[in-house]
């Protein structure tokens, strides 16, 4: 993981930042830094856990098979897989053709590798700086990269809550005011309209003969009505 030739890391890593050198000399260094870190911290879990302090529960013991065995064939891959993959190069257009041209590459590689480990050593072997009063110099830079540069805080109290209270108003004046507002407008007119006429239909035959009657006699009325003014306009 620390981009150490002749491991798989290097072929995987640091080859790709030579081969975007000349297209890209800042992403190419900020790929680098990312490098130098990842050999810092990978090579601080190993120096932590082999000789720093222990705090463990039980005596330490070796693993069983079903992980050893696993362990020592991806040590083996690591270790030779990248001399076997020639062809990779050329798909990266890089000038690596013979071991020669791969030594020759590797001193980035090899750079970047020993100034990760080489901190992380002076930190947590040698005890040159205590972590901690590094930790509390640059505990804002922590906080900044811990916090994701503030961008949950971001989301959840100004995008979330800023959505959460359009929805808000959205809500009381568009679907309970406009829409259940006229939605309930309807159903009370069809209430205030709707109880008297349905005096009207009772369910009694009797009341529907009465109805029939007078709309047959209005509608007699009405006929002579206009029999008479019809008369008496041409007369």
């Amino acid at each position: 993981l620390s981009g150490f030739p002749p491991f798989a890391g290097y072929f995987s890593k640091d080859t790709i930042v030579s081969s975007i050198m000349d297209k890209s000399t800042l992403i190419a260094s900020l790929v680098l830094l990312a490098s130098v870190l990842t050999a810092y911290y990978i090579t601080r879990e190993a120096f932590v856990v082999f000789f720093g302090e222990g705090y463990y529960h039980e005596y330490p013991h070796e693993v069983e098979p079903i992980m050893s065995y696993p362990l020592m064939i991806l040590s083996f891959l690591s270790l030779v897989v990248g001399f076997l993959l020639w062809n990779y190069f050329s798909y990266l257009h890089t000038s690596i053709e013979s071991p020669i041209d791969f030594i020759k590459h590797s001193i980035m590689g090899i750079i970047v590798a020993i100034t990760g480990i080489s901190i992380s050593y002076l930190f947590y072997v040698k005890k040159i700086i205590d972590p901690k009063t590094l930790y509390d110099i640059l505990k804002p830079i922590h906080s900044l990269f811990k916090s994701q540069f503030y961008t949950e805080y971001i989301y959840h109290n100004i995008v979330a809550k800023g959505y959460l209270a359009i929805s808000n108003i959205t809500y009381k004046i568009v679907d309970r005011i406009m829409i259940d507002g006229f939605v309930n407008m309807m159903a009370r007119m069809a209430t205030t309209y709707g109880t008297p006429m349905s005096s009207l239909q009772n369910g009694k035959v009797n009341n529907y003969a009465v109805y029939m009657l007078y709309g047959v006699l209005i509608s007699v009325l009405l006929l002579l009505l206009l029999i008479f003014k019809g008369g008496i306009l041409n007369g």
